[in-house]
Formats: structure tokens, sequence, C-alpha cells
């Protein structure tokens, strides 16, 4: 077990909070449980989780606005130790409980990661990246827009700490301020508002053979996402034309490179370097290069 405080620096109105973090097993995390309940504001609470080596969950983050708890849990332990009014039951309790209303800004993956590796169910569950109609759900702007608007918070900061990259054992800061800024975020007027009318997840209804089909495939899907290149080699004719307002038309050699057609997720940057010409797409956060 250890503790420390530190300081967040995604908004800036906040910089000045300190923030208690306690690190902590399964069998430890309920002597912490009281000073926690005591800090929760609103009937509010921010989740996320930890990964190891092999991509399955090792560590549950549960934060207030003050306060975050980090616990250690073991997918192999016996559920014969979990029986009665144990620590992981009482986690359980509380993951369940209707009055309380849990964050992510990633749910899906969350719900699937506490049934999958804890058998952890949940409700009341909202994720906060389902509130943007107007960006891919995988873009910086529809996190920016989940946590309150890029006028309203540092967005170098909101790329360190939610990037793509996924959180590891050796990132507990990065999951501490993940859990903590959904939880604040939900307390923003503007998002407070948005989340009223947010659907709520709840696995516990669920039949567990049904829910293990449906978590295993959301899981399968992540990982799919996350095989896509990060860059792409792309073929365009060398022969380009240039137009008005400084405005150039470019075309792709092949079909299977060529650039999609759909605006909302693209962004096509074209810059001038040693006299070649070279085509930047970014496609739901894929940066693939196209080059004359």
């Amino acid at each position: 077990m250890s503790s420390f405080i530190f300081q967040q620096d995604i908004f800036p109105e906040k910089k000045d909070i300190r923030i208690h973090c306690q690190r902590c097993n399964e069998a430890d995390w309920a002597k912490f449980l009281p000073q926690f309940i005591d800090s929760i504001e609103d009937n509010r609470i921010g989740i996320s989780t930890m990964h190891g080596t092999n991509g399955a969950s090792k560590t549950l983050v549960i934060s207030s606005n003050s306060r975050i708890i980090a616990i250690s849990i073991s997918p192999k332990a016996s559920r014969s130790s979990r029986k009665g009014n144990s620590p992981f039951n009482q986690l359980q309790d509380l993951l369940c409980n209707p009055k309380l209303f849990k964050y992510s800004l990633e749910m899906d993956k969350v719900s699937t990661a506490l049934f999958l590796d804890f058998g952890l169910t949940i409700v009341a569950a909202k994720d906060l990246l389902s509130l943007s109609t107007e960006h891919s759900r995988h873009s910086l702007e529809a996190c920016l827009f989940a946590l309150g608007g890029s006028g309203n918070i540092e967005k170098q900061a909101v790329k360190r700490v939610f990037s793509d990259k996924k959180v590891t054992s050796n990132d507990f800061e990065r999951a501490s301020l993940q859990a903590w800024a959904v939880c604040h975020a939900a307390s923003i007027p503007a998002v407070h508002e948005l989340l009223q009318t947010a659907r709520l997840i709840n696995t516990f209804e669920f039949d567990k053979e049904i829910l293990q089909v449906l978590c295993r495939a959301i899981r399968d899907a992540n990982r799919l996402w996350a095989l896509k290149p990060v860059r792409v080699k792309n073929d365009v004719h060398e022969k380009h034309k240039a137009l008005s307002n400084d405005e150039i038309s470019l075309v792709c050699k092949r079909y299977k490179s060529k650039i999609s057609d759909r605006p909302r997720n693209n962004q096509v940057c074209i810059k001038l370097f040693r006299r070649l010409l070279k085509a930047d797409t970014i496609l739901d956060h894929q940066n693939r290069e196209h080059r004359s």
C-alpha cells in the first residue's frame, strides 16, 4: 500500500486542488472506503482501469472530486475467499449502487474489463464519449467535448492523459487523472445537462452467459481497432493541378490508397517539403501519409 498527493493540470481553474491518492490491494481497500464515501459529491464518481502486459485489467481506479483509490485485483482469486461481506463484495456493492452514478470516458471498455477480468458488474454507469454527436468517437475533439470543451481545459494535458496508448501498470498517474477528470467533468453545467439524457449502462441485469459473449465481442473489436497502423504510405499522381485560394488537387494512383470522401472524419493537409508534395490524412486518429 502507498499513498501520495498530486495536482492536476487539465482544468486550469482547479489547478490548486490537492488530490489524495491511495494504492491498495483487493483485501485492504475497504479500510479506505469510509473516507472515500465521505468525499463523494452529488452521487458521482469517475472510473478507469490499468492493464497488465497481457492486455487484461489489473487495477481498478475510482475517484471522487478529492480522493482516488487504485485497487489491485487478482483475477485468479478463488470465489470462496469472496463470500459474505468480503472487501470484493463491498466493491461490487459500490459499483451496483443505483443511486451512485459512475462515469468514464469509455465506459464500454471499462464495463467490459470489470466483467471479463474481475467478474464485477456495474449499474448507473455512463459513457462520456457518447455525448458528442459532431465528432468521431475516437477523435481528440470528442474527448475535449466530453470534458467540457476546449475553451475550459488544457488541450496538451488532455492529449497526454487520454492518449490512445493503453494505460499500463506503469501509468498510475495517468489512470488516476483519467478517473478524476471524468468525475470533475460530470459536474460542469454543460456536461451535466447532456448527461441527464445519456443512456445508463447496466451489466448486472444481463444473463451472465450472454454478457460474457457481448463483453468478449467488445474487447475483440477494440483489439482489432488497436491493430490499425498509425501511418500508411499512399501514392498520388506526380502531376497535380493548382486551384485558386492556395488550393491544390491531387489524384490517387491506386484505389486502395485513395482518400476517403467522408469529411466529417478526415482532415487532409498538403505540405511542400524539399519540392515534394506530401498529403497527410487523419482518419479517426489514424495518420496516413500520401506522397507524390
